[in-house]
């Protein structure tokens, strides 16, 4: 038999858990529960804290918990005036340390990892502005726009406050199209707005940026710098042990490997191997079901073995618990699975 292709779960680290507790906080203001906000997300409301990041499938679970919720897609720019410079943790004083806001902009476009993996900017420079560009990192059913507004309108409430810049100075262009009743994003946002652009970008003149900062300090600013460097050195050691775990899976998927025997492979304790997991977002049951997953898929496609023969070789010891875990996973039994497969439905 041939190796399995490696696959990538859905598990990354996505989001400082910083800003979760913003969220919720800002959710509980609007009536909404943080046990209903979090629901089906694997966040525990009293424990958000434990882990550094939560990961892609917990952050995208509570975005569609948000859109059902909200059920207001103004709901972006409401948030994103919560994010000014203490929010952002380390980068945050990036902010108020650099020499002027452009260093600042760089500074933090190289280490947004370390905070946000959602979104990711770049900037370009004209003679006479500098425009930052926003793309959402994410494949979603639900509406990207209030990510969208709630980074524009994060953006603006530090620069309005650093730079004591006018609606009127900043020029943004929007991807989604126009929505009907735009009266809070003029609000928020100002006047200077188009829609249906093939990106989310805000221009702002290069002179304000230039601008010297008060509270600039090289000495802390070169700390800040070190101690992003580390903390993105620790977030890229983090993602090599989750993605080693499911290469060895992959490779062996016929293998029941537990945590305790994966963590003396990898020559540590089960305790620091599932601390190790928890800070980068993951979970090692996650990963193994979702190598699970699309090894049953590759059998299912490309052999003819019984439901029961792919279960043991799975390790599971009945088939109906497989079969349960199958249609938890994609939706449908794994008999309907091939019969569509087959017949190319």
């Amino acid at each position: 038999m041939g190796q399995i292709q490696e696959t990538h779960p859905q598990h990354n680290a996505a989001l400082s858990t910083d800003y979760v507790n913003i969220f919720v906080q800002f959710v509980a203001e609007k009536g909404i529960l943080a046990k209903d906000i979090l629901v089906n997300t694997g966040i525990d409301p009293l424990s958000i804290n434990h882990a550094p990041y939560v990961n892609s499938r917990q952050l995208n679970q509570l975005l569609s918990n948000a859109s059902d919720q909200l059920n207001d897609l103004n709901w972006g720019l409401e948030f994103g005036k919560r994010l000014h410079v203490g929010a952002h943790g380390l980068l945050g004083h990036v902010s108020t340390s650099a020499a002027n806001s452009l260093q600042s902009l760089q500074t933090y476009q190289k280490f947004l990892q370390i905070r946000n993996q959602l979104v990711s900017i770049d900037y370009e420079l004209t003679p006479n502005s500098v425009i930052i560009i926003f793309e959402v990192n994410t494949e979603t059913s639900f509406q990207t726009r209030p990510i969208i507004d709630g980074c524009v309108s994060g953006l603006i409430t530090v620069m309005k406050t650093k730079l004591a810049l006018k609606l009127s100075d900043i020029n943004i262009q929007l991807s989604y199209t126009k929505p009907k009743d735009i009266e809070l994003l003029n609000a928020t946002l100002g006047n200077n707005m188009t829609f249906s652009n093939v990106r989310n970008s805000v221009e702002i003149p290069l002179a304000a940026l230039m601008q010297h900062n008060a509270s600039a300090n090289s000495g802390v600013f070169q700390l800040v710098q070190q101690q992003s460097e580390a903390a993105l050195s620790d977030l890229k050691q983090q993602h090599d042990l989750p993605n080693t775990i499911n290469r060895y899976l992959s490779e062996n998927p016929e293998m029941l490997i537990s945590q305790e025997s994966m963590a003396k492979k990898l020559n540590m304790t089960s305790r620091t191997l599932r601390r190790h997991l928890q800070q980068a977002g993951f979970n090692y049951q996650e990963i193994q079901n979702s190598v699970k997953k699309n090894v049953a898929i590759r059998y299912l496609q490309n052999t003819s073995w019984s439901i029961q023969e792919i279960s043991e070789r799975l390790g599971y010891s009945e088939e109906v618990n497989f079969s349960r875990a199958f249609k938890r996973w994609v939706g449908m039994t794994p008999s309907l699975f091939r019969k569509q497969s087959v017949s190319g439905i």
